[in-house]
């Protein structure tokens, strides 16, 4: 018989343990159909005609006093119960450590130095001990989950030991201890091969989850059950995964769906996100705004598979590398995909850390090339130029504070020290209306002002000549458009949030720098 190691069940562990299960700790009268035990031999009774007659002890009327023989023997006849019968043929159960007891329902049970037996009438008597044993008795042994055992510890295939109860199975091998199997993942488990299979054996017992689910880790794979999904195996690397991001109970959530084939690799999607897999790249978990980005980007098609997972950076933002680009995201910035050789520009300006900081756009792309936006400028690629900074700044916002306009690239720049700190769309002014080239200083900062020539708001308006021309926001920017449809000499920003954000960062005397790069 296979045993399993050192969890010795020593009697009075196992005995304080059973009986807290229920058992009573009466003693039995034997079971009357059980075959007899034969009783010791009584000592040879004295002959018939033997006289031992004493003068002394004669009563008056002669007559001899009649004493019972000291041999008789007048215990009853023993009758051996089953856990008796079972014991001669099991001596690997040890010495006796208890009395037999028997509970309501007819259970017989007795401790012994190496563990339990366990006798009813449906299953007979099996021997329950070790770690299997002692994880039969956590679960409450014959009135627990389990019930009573079915047979003897057997080894299984690829070692270990494992022992049938009436409602589960309990495996045990030194790697993974002694963990129980039962139901649909139990059912589901055995008919892909059990222990033998690339499942292997089980790690954890059942874990429950959200609505009602379970899951049970295995060495090779999750098997998940909920009454929603029914039973769904989540193996290899997709498995893995999952179980790193805390299975049912993590990140992720349930499976939605199964395993589905995807060009080059391997998919499945979970309540809060999607696992790929492909020999590439390995197994990789996509969620939230980088995986809608990846979708909307054509998924495998687009950036490919996910070579990482997301990794933290400054400020609560997180990135995501793929075999074609790099997805960023912040609160601030949203998700945004760079790649190719504008993404090699960005990297050789220390990425996010450098003085381009998050990208705040996609790449934007037409028969000319392609730029992307960020929040300290922009990088610009063209097949005969390569990659290269899309705005040109002007000597003089190399130094000091400076809002600094560019109408060739219609970009406004906040600039200090040399270091772009934001950049916005700008339109200027159009024919018959331009803005004057050159460096001129805020004179005037009125945040709810109003155009009385022209009778239009001019929200957050920063004066930068005594004529009237100012720094503020336009409320047809977008409708009318730039730089065809111009202001009457102003710079206009297209969006409230950002003429606001400028206007608290500027001060009267900043210097505000217009040129053509």
């Amino acid at each position: 018989m296979k045993r399993t190691p050192a969890v010795l069940l020593l009697s009075t562990l196992i005995t304080g343990s059973l009986l807290g299960t229920g058992l009573a700790a009466s003693a039995d009268e034997p079971t009357p159909s059980a075959p007899s035990i034969t009783s010791n031999p009584t000592a040879p009774q004295p002959s018939a005609s033997a006289d031992h007659h004493d003068p002394d002890q004669s009563d008056p009327s002669g007559t001899r006093d009649t004493q019972p023989d000291s041999t008789t023997d007048n215990t009853p006849e023993q009758k051996a119960t089953p856990i008796d019968e079972y014991v001669v043929a099991h001596p690997e159960v040890g010495a006796p450590s208890g009395p037999e007891t028997v509970d309501a329902n007819g259970v017989r049970t007795r401790t012994f130095t190496n563990g339990i037996v366990v006798w009813s009438s449906q299953t007979g008597a099996h021997f329950v001990h070790g770690a299997i044993g002692h994880a039969w008795i956590v679960s409450g042994a014959q009135n627990g989950e389990l019930g009573l055992p079915t047979n003897d510890e057997w080894t299984p295939s690829g070692g270990g030991a494992a022992q049938e109860f009436q409602n589960a199975v309990i495996y045990w091998t030194a790697d993974t201890g002694a963990q129980i199997v039962k139901g649909a993942i139990r059912s589901e488990w055995e008919r892909m091969g059990g222990s033998g299979s690339s499942y292997g054996f089980p790690t954890t017992s059942e874990i429950g989850s959200a609505n009602g689910g379970v899951y049970q880790i295995f060495q090779g794979g999750v098997m998940y059950w909920s009454p929603a999904t029914g039973l769904a195996p989540i193996g290899g690397g997709i498995g893995w995964t999952w179980m790193q991001f805390g299975a049912a109970n993590g990140k992720l959530g349930a499976p939605t769906s199964g395993e589905f084939g995807i060009p080059g690799g391997a998919q499945r999607n979970f309540e809060n996100g999607a696992i790929l897999w492909s020999p590439g790249s390995g197994s990789h978990a996509l969620t939230g705004a980088i995986l809608s980005k990846w979708n909307e980007k054509g998924a495998v098609g687009g950036l490919g598979y996910p070579m990482t997972e997301e990794t933290p950076i400054r400020d609560g933002g997180v990135y995501q590398i793929f075999q074609n680009g790099t997805v960023y995201w912040t609160w601030g910035t949203g998700a945004h995909a760079t790649g190719g050789a504008i993404r090699d520009y960005y990297a050789g300006n220390n990425w996010e850390n450098g003085r381009f900081g998050y990208p705040v756009s996609d790449e934007i792309c037409n028969n000319a090339g392609c730029y992307q936006n960020y929040e300290h400028g922009a990088i610009t690629w063209g097949p005969t130029t390569g990659a290269h900074d899309l705005h040109k700044l002007d000597s003089r916002c190399t130094w000091g504070r400076a809002a600094c306009a560019d109408k060739t690239t219609n970009k406004i720049y906040w600039v200090v020290n040399g270091q772009i700190q934001a950049t916005f769309d700008a339109r200027f002014g159009a024919p018959g209306y331009e803005t004057d080239d050159g460096e001129m200083r805020i004179n005037r900062k009125v945040a709810n002002d109003w155009s009385i020539p022209f009778n239009a708001p001019m929200p957050y308006s920063q004066y930068f000549t005594y004529d009237g021309k100012a720094i503020h926001y336009s409320s047809d920017f977008e409708r009318r458009g730039f730089p065809s449809w111009g202001s009457h000499g102003c710079i206009n920003l297209n969006a409230m949030w950002q003429a606001e954000w400028l206007f608290n960062q500027t001060a009267i005397g900043d210097r505000v720098v217009v040129y053509r790069s």
